[in-house]
């Protein structure tokens, strides 16, 4: 340099060498000596400085003649003159400017330490810092050396106090803050430092003193972005000197074409606001999102612009449900969706950074999923898998917006299916299986794709064939959920709930069939073309395998024909083989249903093949023969039932009950029995035998819905009973049992109805204590091991008789089928027979019991809505009021007892009953003749069939009366007056304490008159029933006379034939109604309760009602207080005054309560 430019070193060394000597101090010089050092070397780096700004090359070749030790030299030796500090360090910045070289050179010869000694020396010196800054700040722009130099030297604070004590000057700040940026960026020790000098409040002071220089804003929010960024104390600080309002209102408004200054602004804002809450709240507040939008705007060609204005809006909107409004609000979701990611399609940069943005938007929002979705979100998504499935940071952006987009929002899941999304998920998780992070939010968002949207789960494992991967995301735990699972295991249980929500299993089956050419996505980057069988059968079996629900969804899908259609078509794959008949063990284990469906598809012939054709294959033959065992396991269930939970619990030696009428069995235990049965029938398909004494049930499966007492008693009772040769009764009681009520029933009715009878039966008559009601049952009292029970010499003395004679037994519970085949049963109509002369006291010889009841339930067909054709079986019931009266019980509020079956009551004909076996028939029927149970051919005529008819009439007469009545059809007189002959009870109440005057009338709730029935015939009914002495005026159960219920619609004619009666309304009759039910209450009372020993079991010590009180008690009950049940009743427990009294008096009161 000096060779081509002569002259001007001759001009460059003077200066040079001025600074040297003149810089040197002398001994004995005085302070005039020493000013006027200061000034020639003031002056010479003064003259240098001129010259390096006025050629070009000067300063190169300054640097070659030792400019820079020089300058340093003189800085050293006069550290007192800021004259010499100001203009050494300015001239210094000029010779090192732009020259990596003259700055290293600098740097190695202490420069950096004695420029930021010349600015602590001279911290009030304007000059001083100016230029003394400006020469660091190019110092530690040549590199790493430099600003570790400036670092160790405490540059940072140095450059701070110079920024807070001088921030008017504009050059002092421009290289400052510059200067700040570069030495606490990486710098933790420094970033401390800096905070510790309040750098934050020096950079907010000098970025709002110099609000329109693009320099300050750019290096000051720089630096800020180190000094704040994790650091909540900071955040806040920031937020509390107003940094956050400024550089959303002013540095981002005022430098809106800057882009290096909305680069740095944006990506301080982030960090401002970044999991801050109050700072969140307030960037909402001043309008961060129009400047947002703005921005997006004008900088949409700069790429960094655009990264950093996306962070910054993901960090605003973070769980900050306010601000995701705000964004929505202002078209941020659509912007980002149809602007941003569309026209930044190349840059993965923009990609990541918008869609990980674009998540956090909608996240937990469904309005702005919404929008997303209309916006076009999912295919500006797929569009990114498309383009960028191998950048990872992309993909695991792409892979979580479209989970939240797609988050129990229907619409975008189908969008999603649509636009390829779905298919490009799985391609993800193949692509990119080493990647943790990425696995775990793909899974998650395939997932959430899946669940209950069964459309989207057919495409991804029919159009996608991504059953691997759907089954691997199902298995994966809950986002955030704390499991103590090892790794290696999953919940099983959770899988196939959301199997089924997703529809899986029935995706799986469509896929093992095959699958249609036009289901995957014309957009699809799949690279797999199907599924194979095997990950199919194992997706199913793992799906189903213990699972009653799936397992009966999978039976419905055609999982079984597409299994069995696996297994005959992969003919040498061992594989889908053993696959194939392990999935269709899980499917048919435990359940009946899919077992029936098998043997159907011929799934014996089809396991039985695979262990053909794998003779030497271990694992097949096993998944066969397990899968074999399962599909008939109902055949050997007799064998086996001792080895289930409910056999093993009866398998003691059991209790010897001699007398077969003491086996009644509890309702709790016929209970227990039902639902063991139910739980068989349901996991095992149970076939009748093929030869048999029913020809009807010959190879038909036993289901629950139909199963009959037949069927309980050959698949159940018996088995249950093998090793003890007893009764049923006798293997689940601890004692005797004596039945409190005798059942009267057809074998052939379902036995979930009868049980469901009985069942109301136990709550309409005991309240309290229902389950432990016994009921004598012949099916369940029976030794159906040992000799015929039932038939004896004398019929009378058989278990069914003995238990209704029983003191303990209070009735007959007749239990009819909708065809009312109990009626037509022999056995049946002599224990109708019985029962009456029980009521009436014709077996007073047999018996002391005053009282006896009969009540007859009933299962009835019902439409359970209109025009929908379902049916349903509604139980009702006819509870026994004495004299004829009946109490109508329902399941259901607004279902009526059938009264069809009172009408086959007085039709009975003992001689055209049957029974199972004709013997037993003809031994009644000669019992009825001739008092001996001869099995020989009886009488085909005779008096007492006549009697007993008779007798059986009776029971049902005054209900038939009432239905007569009510339904009034044609020969309805001719029909009454038969019944009035049969000594019906014209004031017998029937249903809702009405009768049969008040059906007449009209007043049946469930009133069905004959269309052909006229005005004329109700009224000569009505004037019928009153010659036969119908109470005019009783009260029905809804305080209501036959005047109140009909008086405004009865023709004249029969309203004047009510008033000509002496009819009455409510109020004029109930103080004599009121005395009536008194003393009709007092007499049946007393018939139980006439003294202590009769009443209460122990006498005068007992507090346990004797079977006469109860029966008393149900008289009362049923024949009173159910008629009046508005009205306040009280019964009064009176004892005598000795020791103990009135704790007996209370529990005895209790007993009379319960009862």
């Amino acid at each position: 340099t000096a060779q081509s430019c002569p002259a001007l070193l001759q001009d460059i060394l003077p200066l040079v060498l001025a600074l040297r000597e003149s810089s040197n101090d002398e001994v004995g010089l005085g302070d005039g000596a020493d000013q006027t050092r200061n000034i020639a070397v003031s002056e010479a780096a003064t003259a240098l400085q001129r010259l390096i700004l006025n050629h070009r090359d000067t300063a190169r070749l300054a640097a070659e003649a030792g400019a820079v030790e020089a300058l340093l030299h003189a800085l050293t030796q006069r550290p007192n003159s800021g004259a010499v500090q100001s203009k050494a360090t300015s001239t210094l910045a000029s010779l090192i400017a732009n020259d990596a070289a003259s700055q290293t050179l600098a740097g190695a010869a202490g420069g950096v330490e004695i420029v930021i000694s010349a600015m602590r020396g001279h911290p009030n010196s304007e000059l001083v810092q100016e230029s003394a800054v400006g020469a660091l700040n190019c110092l530690i722009g040549s590199g790493h050396d430099n600003v570790l130099l400036a670092r160790h030297a405490a540059g940072t604070e140095a450059v701070v106090i110079a920024l807070s004590l001088h921030v008017d000057n504009a050059a002092l700040v421009r290289s400052a803050t510059e200067a700040l940026a570069t030495l606490v960026t990486g710098s933790f020790g420094d970033q401390r430092e800096a905070r510790g000098a309040k750098a934050i409040d020096a950079l907010a002071s000098a970025m709002k003193t110099h609000n329109d220089s693009s320099t300050v804003q750019e290096f000051a929010c720089e630096a800020l972005v180190h000094l704040v960024a994790g650091d909540r104390d900071c955040q806040n600080l920031a937020r509390e000197v107003g940094l956050v309002v400024f550089i959303i209102r002013v540095v981002l408004v005022q430098h809106s074409v800057s882009a290096r200054v909305q680069e740095r602004a944006f990506q301080m804002l982030g960090i401002l606001v970044v999991q801050n809450p109050d700072s969140q709240r307030l960037a909402g507040e001043v309008g961060t999102m129009d400047v947002i939008a703005l921005t997006f705007k004008n900088q949409l060609e700069n790429e960094s612009v655009i990264d950093q204005v996306a962070e910054a809006l993901g960090h605003v909107t973070a769980c900050s449900r306010e601000n995701q409004v705000l964004a929505r609000k202002a078209g941020l979701v659509a912007t980002i969706v149809q602007t941003v990611l569309a026209h930044h399609r190349q840059s993965s940069m923009v990609q990541q950074r918008a869609l990980w943005t674009l998540g956090i938007l909608v996240a937990q929002d469904s309005e702005s999923q919404r929008s997303a979705g209309e916006a076009g979100a999912m295919d500006a998504i797929a569009m990114a898998f498309k383009r960028h499935i191998a950048n990872e940071t992309v993909v695991e952006s792409a892979t979580e917006a479209l989970g939240l987009i797609a988050a129990n929002h229907p619409g975008n899941q189908a969008f999603a299916r649509k636009a390829g999304a779905l298919e490009a998920v799985i391609e993800v998780l193949r692509q990119h299986r080493s990647n943790v992070a990425i696995q775990t939010k793909a899974s998650s968002t395939l997932r959430l794709l899946v669940v209950a949207n069964h459309e989207n789960t057919r495409m991804a494992i029919v159009g996608a064939a991504g059953v691997d991967e759907v089954v691997s995301a199902m298995q994966q735990p809950d986002a955030g959920e704390e499991t103590n699972q090892p790794e290696a295991s999953w919940d099983l249980a959770h899988f196939q709930k959301l199997a089924k929500e997703a529809g899986l299993i029935e995706a799986v089956v469509c896929a093992l069939r095959g699958s249609p050419k036009n289901l995957r996505s014309p957009t699809s980057i799949c690279s797999v073309p199907a599924s194979p069988p095997t990950s199919l059968l194992g997706a199913l079996e793992d799906a189903v395998v213990g699972n009653f629900e799936n397992q009966l969804i999978a039976g419905k899908a055609g999982a079984i024909d597409a299994v069995i259609s696996s297994l005959r078509g992969s003919i040498n794959c061992e594989a889908v083989h053993e696959n194939a008949c392990r999935a269709l063990s899980a499917i048919v284990t435990e359940n009946a249903e899919n077992q029936r469906l098998a043997k159907g598809a011929d799934a014996v012939e089809a396991l039985t093949y695979a262990q053909t054709v794998h003779l030497e294959s271990y694992a097949v033959h096993e998944a066969a023969t397990l899968a074999l065992e399962a599909l008939c396991s109902g055949d050997s269930f007799g064998e086996r039932i001792m080895d289930t939970s409910y056999g093993q619990r009866h398998s003691g030696p059991g209790v010897s009950i001699a007398d077969t009428a003491m086996r009644g069995v509890a309702l709790e235990q016929l209970l227990e029995l039902q639902e063991f049965i139910q739980e068989a029938l349901r996991k095992h398909d149970i076939v009748e035998p093929l030869s048999g004494p029913d020809g009807n049930r010959h190879g038909r499966s036993v289901t629950w819905q139909y199963l009959t007492l037949y069927e309980v008693r050959d698949h159940f009772l018996l088995p249950l009973t093998r090793d003890h040769n007893s009764s049923f009764v006798e293997i689940v009681a601890r004692g005797k049992q004596p039945p409190m009520w005798m059942v009267s029933h057809w074998w052939g009715t379902p036995f979930n109805l009868t049980v469901r009878m009985l069942q109301l039966h136990a709550r309409s008559r005991h309240l309290h204590g229902a389950d432990s009601v016994a009921y004598w049952v012949d099916c369940f009292a029976n030794n159906h091991r040992g000799p015929n029970e039932r038939i004896e010499t004398d019929i009378m003395s058989s278990p069914f008789a003995k238990a209704m004679l029983s003191t303990g037994c209070m009735g007959t519970v007749l239990l009819c089928d909708p065809k009312v085949t109990p009626l037509l049963r022999t056995w049946c109509v002599f224990e109708a027979n019985m029962s009456q002369q029980l009521r009436s006291g014709a077996l007073a010889d047999r018996t002391d019991k005053k009282r006896y009841f009969l009540d007859i339930l009933a299962s009835s067909i019902i439409l359970e809505e209109k025009n929908t054709g379902q049916e349903k079986v509604n139980i009702t019931m006819l509870q026994d009021a004495v004299g004829g009266s009946w109490n109508e019980v329902s399941e259901n509020e607004g279902s009526f007892f059938p009264l069809d079956i009172a009408h086959a009551g007085v039709g009975v004909d003992v001689r055209n009953a049957a029974a199972s076996q004709d013997s037993d028939h003809a031994a009644l029927l000669n019992f009825l003749t001739g008092k001996v149970g001869s099995t020989a051919p009886p009488p085909s005529a005779h008096p007492k069939y006549e009697e007993l008819n008779r007798c059986v009439h009776v029971v049902f007469a005054s209900a038939e009366l009432y239905r007569v009545a009510s339904e009034r059809e044609e020969k309805c007189l001719e029909a009454a007056a038969a019944l009035l002959q049969l000594r019906a009870d014209v004031n017998s109440f029937v249903r809702k304490g009405n009768t049969a005057l008040f059906a007449a009338a009209g007043a049946d709730p469930a009133a069905s008159a004959s269309e052909s029935s006229s005005a004329t015939a109700q009224h000569d009914l009505m004037r019928l029933l009153l010659s036969a002495r119908a109470e005019v005026n009783h009260a029905n159960a809804e305080m209501k006379t036959v005047l109140d219920c009909c008086g405004a619609t009865l023709p004249d004619d029969a309203k004047t034939l009510l008033l000509a009666h002496g009819a009455k309304r409510f109020e004029d009759v109930a103080p004599d109604l009121e005395k009536t039910a008194n003393d009709s209450l007092a007499q049946i009372v007393a018939g139980g309760f006439t003294s202590e020993r009769q009443a209460f079991v122990g006498g005068d010590a007992g507090t346990k009602l004797g079977p006469s009180a109860l029966r008393s008690l149900h008289e009362a009950a049923s024949q009173v207080l159910k008629l009046y049940h508005w009205a306040p009743c009280k019964i009064g427990i009176q004892t005598g005054n000795g020791r103990h009294q009135a704790y007996l008096a209370s529990e005895r009161a209790e007993s009379v309560r319960l009862a």
